[in-house]
């Protein structure tokens, strides 16, 4: 995929095109993307076949690159959960706030507003029964220990599968729910 600027970048940040690349190969039904930053360049994605869920969750996902945000809202509403986005930190706060609570998060660690904790303590406080994973690609063991104190259930190193969202959102989820 070429830029048409010529300046050898197609616009998709190496992060994402590493979490599409083994999961494009391997999907049945294809689904194109016309990429907004300019590019020109079409990247096929189909979510992982799974059946959708009998226990359909109320999810939050907080990503700021908007081509991944895309795949895992994408895989996630395949799955039968309804999802509701945010590309910030400010509309996190917004969604968490709404007056339909949220099941679980999938918090990235660094966005433009928010480059610390300080978004999923709000989210512990607004909003404790939400279970949360958090994705990164910049995790250092104090950000990894924090975020472990703060409750999170998972943290996703970047690059991942899209393929596991679902199956651990919903771990969280049930590790949350009185039994």
């Amino acid at each position: 995929m070429a830029d048409p600027h010529g300046s050898g970048q197609c616009g998709i940040s190496r992060t994402v095109v590493k979490i599409f690349k083994p999961i494009a190969s391997r999907q049945r039904v294809r689904r194109k993307l016309l990429l907004a930053k300019g590019s020109g360049a079409i990247l096929e994605f189909s979510p992982p076949m799974t059946q959708p869920s009998a226990s359909p969750m109320r999810l939050l996902v907080v990503e700021d690159e908007a081509l991944l945000r895309w795949a895992i809202v994408e895989t996630l509403t395949a799955a039968g959960h309804q999802v509701v986005q945010a590309s910030d930190a400010a509309a996190a706060r917004r969604a968490i706030t709404a007056e339909a609570p949220v099941d679980a998060v999938l918090l990235d660690f660094r966005l433009p507003d928010s480059n610390d904790l300080t978004l999923l303590a709000d989210i512990r406080r607004l909003s404790p029964p939400s279970a949360v994973v958090m994705m990164t690609a910049h995790g250092t063991p104090e950000m990894l220990e924090g975020a472990r104190a703060l409750g999170v259930y998972e943290i996703l190193s970047k690059p991942f599968d899209v393929g596991v969202v679902v199956p651990t959102l919903t771990a969280a989820w049930r590790s949350r729910r009185p039994h």
